[in-house]
């Protein structure tokens, strides 16, 4: 709320009761915070807020995206505690989630950017697959891809393991891939080692 500053925060249902206030220091106790990336100032407190550390942010909201888990019905967050569970879950709706993201724009830092929504499946797809693999190979990883290529044009098909490797780090020793395909150019791509 401090970084989105006082414009920026919509409450949400009754204001915090004296008691509330005096543990949290909050007026409410939910409410709808906008944070506008764009703004050159937030973006920097931001960054300032989380040790100049994107993971350290990564980490925060996917901490408060738990919080969400109350959302879930009681008999999939009961499957889920299984060991064993095979099966399907639903998702709470995005609206029952503590974080939703209603624009999504993506900037090469040289001035030229783009809206997530206007991506082809195979770039929205490919991006989200590569920020994954970037995001989470610092930490001992298996990546499971199943026929990754559905919706990458035959050139993407050709280079996705680069561009994975890439983003997981050649040298990486923690994470390891496995990759199932029935894509000639996946095959062909992959150097025998």
């Amino acid at each position: 709320m401090r970084i989105a500053g006082d414009n920026s925060f919509t409450p949400i249902g009754r204001p915090a009761t004296d008691k509330q206030f005096e543990i949290y220091g909050f007026e409410y106790l939910s409410g709808i915070i906008t944070l506008d990336l764009t703004n050159a100032e937030v973006a920097s407190s931001l960054r300032e807020a989380n040790y100049n550390d994107p993971m350290a942010l990564f980490n925060r909201l996917y901490k408060l995206q738990q919080l969400g888990v109350k959302n879930w019905q009681y008999s999939s967050r009961v499957q889920l505690l299984k060991d064993n569970f095979y099966g399907t879950i639903k998702k709470p709706l995005k609206t029952r989630l503590p974080l939703s993201i209603t624009e999504l724009i993506l900037s090469d830092g040289s001035g030229k950017s783009v809206c997530l929504d206007d991506l082809s499946d195979g770039e929205a797809q490919l991006i989200e697959i590569l920020a994954t693999a970037k995001i989470f190979s610092s930490k001992q990883t298996l990546f499971l891809f199943d026929e990754p290529e559905t919706h990458l044009n035959p050139s993407w098909r050709t280079h996705f393991y680069s561009f994975v490797e890439s983003a997981v780090g050649v040298s990486n020793e923690k994470s390891q891939l496995l990759i199932s395909t029935h894509s000639p150019f996946m095959i062909s791509s992959l150097e025998a080692k």
